[in-house]
């Protein structure tokens, strides 16, 4: 379940600096940089969770 809420997380994050870099607001390099280690973070919590 927490897991699912992650994951919902990390979207609405995605989709925030997809509009952002559709306005010009954000550079592509920044923006896949926070996209990554947002994956990158929720992969770590849900395998955290799923050994502990």
């Amino acid at each position: 379940m927490f897991a699912l809420v992650l994951s919902c997380i990390a979207v609405a994050i995605a989709v925030t600096n997809l509009i952002m870099i559709h306005r010009g607001n954000l550079r592509l390099c920044d923006a896949e940089a926070k996209l990554r280690s947002t994956i990158a973070a929720t992969v770590r919590e849900n395998e955290r969770r799923r050994l502990s």
